[in-house]
This record gives C-alpha cells, structure tokens and sequence, in this order.
C-alpha cells in the first residue's frame, strides 16, 4: 500500500474552482473490494477510484487500466481493491492551478489528477477533458451487420439483426452513439443479408451526427473476411465490432490500452465462469489423488470487439471467408503481437431470443 503521495510545491496561483470536479463520487473506503473500486471509476465524473482512509486522506488511485490488469493477474472482483493499487500515484496540492494540473498530466499521461489539502485529505479532482477542450477521434469503427440472424428468427425473416430494438431503440444506432459520445465520428459498416434495410435506416450518418460508409459483401465471408475491402484507414487503428454486442465499454480506454501495449491487435476478454455440477477425480494410475467437488473453472473468452493496426489487413485473403478468430491465428503464425482488454463493464450477445429480451429490459435499466 502506498503511503505517501508524489505532490507538486504548494507555490502556485490558487485554486481554479470552475475546473475542479468533485471527488464525492470517486472516493471509497480503502477497505473495500475491487467491485466497489469499479463502481467508482464507472459512476464518478472523473473515472478514477480514490481509496481514502477514514479521515480522508488519500491513500492511493485505481484506475480502469489498474483494474484491468489486475483481472489479467488473476484478481478477482471479490478481492481486496487495495492489492490491484500501484504502489505510487501524482497528485496535485489545493494551492496548484488548472495549468498547474493540466501539465502534470501531459508530462505522465494522466486522464485526471487528485488534489490534495495540507495533511493529505481529497478536496477534488482535476479531470483532463475538462480542462482541454476534447479532440475528435480520427479513428475508424467497423461494425460487422451481414449475418442472417438464424437464431433470432422469426424475428430477423424481414428485419435484420442489427435493426432490432433494444428497448426503443434499434441495436444499431445504439452502438453507433456508444461510439460517437466517445469523440469517434467515422463508421463503416459491413452489409449482407437485407442490407438496403440497414443502408436505408442509416443512410450516410448525418442524422445521427456522424460519417457512415458501407463494405458489401455478395457472399458471407465470415467476421473479418470482408476488412480486406477497407480504404482509406490513414495509419490509424481501427475497431471492430460485431453488430449483436451490446456493452457500456469505454472506447477510448479501449484504444489507449491497445496504443500503450503496442500491439498488432487487441482483443476485448469477457471473464467467464463454467461450473461443473459434478465432483471432478484426479488420478495418479488406477488411485485418487484429490477430489475437487463441484469446481467452477474461469476463463477469459473473446468479446466480439478489437482493435486491429491497419496491417492486419495483409493478412486476409480476397474472396475467402474468415473469422476473426482465423484472422488472429494467422497474427499470431506470423509473429505478430495481441494484447487482451478484459472488460468489467456491462456485455451481451444478443444472438439469442432470450438475451435479447434480458438486452431489453437491463439496458434501460
């Protein structure tokens, strides 16, 4: 546990009120779970857990890359959040300014910045976003609408998956504005089965604010057969997504993860549980060794969303179908490097009649 904190000089301008978000939402007891910690970074404006001690002061920050990594080093969300804490953390002393807080998280790539009064208690947080205006996203959102649907029929016989409605709205536009409130304005989408149903409804993108252009495909060619038709990518990663998922993930912690990591490809990890409603026997020969009753074994499975570097693409064949699983296969034949981005936010497929009535009623929710 960290027990001091690496703040600036307390010289300084005074404290710029009008920048300064509250920490109410961010701050939780350093007791608590990683759930809670979570909780935190989701709901407060600042996106960061700010673990205090019972006067205040703090001890420590978490943010959604910190959970992340713990996940991927086996923690648990049950687990104590302080064990997921880095040893270290900046933050800002009360007498700083706005400038003061905006250079300090340019110099250590920092989206937000704790402040602190003279015995170390939170009185607020500088939040990066709302102190420089936000850029545009230059990059591109691929989302992958060509299935026929088969197991959402009769439902999907004259309208195609992508348009169906998740509460009151189609599935598909709620992705699109996932995206766009995420600071990205540029989507492709890959058409197939009823394609001029879904060119139709959204058409190129301006009424919902955005740039919407189209691969068609004249054939299925499977979840990535169809990126090798893609132009116009400008060197900038790329997401795709497949057109039934659903979830609250952060795109823009999705694509910083993929740039720090500096991978070909990055892959969203849903963690899933698998129990085994039997006693499990290990044997050494013909004699019981141990018996695991009833285990619940966990995994890390493939979420259906990834962020690919436009080199990929000379991995795909033309005219032949491949699925992204292939297609990250044939990376990894090759050499190339793919890092995991597991997600703790809210996530499901719609592909079934029963997820897409739970889709329905959790999302407005």
């Amino acid at each position: 546990m960290a027990d001091s904190y690496d703040a600036m000089s307390y010289q300084g301008s005074g404290l710029n009120q009008r920048a300064l978000t509250s920490a109410q939402e961010s701050a939780v007891p350093a007791g608590c779970r990683l759930r809670d910690a979570v909780r935190a970074i989701n709901v407060g404006p600042a996106h960061v857990a700010l673990l205090t001690s019972a006067d205040g002061r703090l001890l420590g920050t978490l943010t959604d890359g910190d959970v992340r990594r713990a996940l991927l080093s086996g923690l648990e969300l049950d687990s104590p959040a302080i064990n997921a804490m880095p040893a270290t953390f900046q933050a800002l002393h009360v007498s700083r300014t706005a400038h003061d807080a905006l250079v300090l998280m340019r110099s250590h790539h920092l989206q937000q910045i704790p402040v602190v009064d003279d015995i170390g208690r939170v009185v607020g947080i500088y939040v990066h976003d709302e102190i420089e205006t936000h850029e545009r996203l230059t990059n591109t959102v691929v989302i992958m609408a060509g299935g026929e649907g088969r197991r959402l029929r009769p439902l999907t016989e004259e309208t195609p998956k992508a348009l169906l409605p998740v509460g009151d709205r189609p599935l598909l536009e709620i992705i699109i504005r996932q995206c766009a409130n995420a600071g990205i304005s540029n989507f492709v989408i890959s058409v197939n089965y009823l394609k001029e149903r879904i060119k139709e409804f959204a058409g190129d993108g301006s009424e919902l604010g955005v740039n919407i252009s189209y691969i068609e495909e004249n054939r299925p060619t499977g979840t990535a057969g169809s990126l090798n038709l893609l132009t116009d990518l400008d060197g900038d990663p790329f997401i795709v997504m497949n057109g039934d998922v659903l979830t609250r993930i952060n795109f823009r912690h999705l694509l910083d993860s993929h740039s720090r990591l500096e991978v070909d490809a990055t892959v969203c990890a849903r963690r899933h549980e698998t129990p085994v409603p039997f006693g499990i026997l290990h044997t050494d020969g013909p004699e019981i060794t141990a018996i695991d009753e009833k285990p619940v074994f966990r995994h890390l499975v493939n979420a259906g969303i990834y962020v690919l570097q436009p080199s990929m693409i000379e991995l795909i064949p033309r005219n032949t179908y491949l699925d992204m699983t292939d297609l990250l296969n044939r990376a990894l034949s090759a050499g190339r490097r793919i890092g995991a981005f597991p997600l703790h936010e809210y996530w499901i497929d719609i592909g079934h009649h029963e997820n897409l009535l739970q889709a329905g009623v959790e999302w407005s929710n």
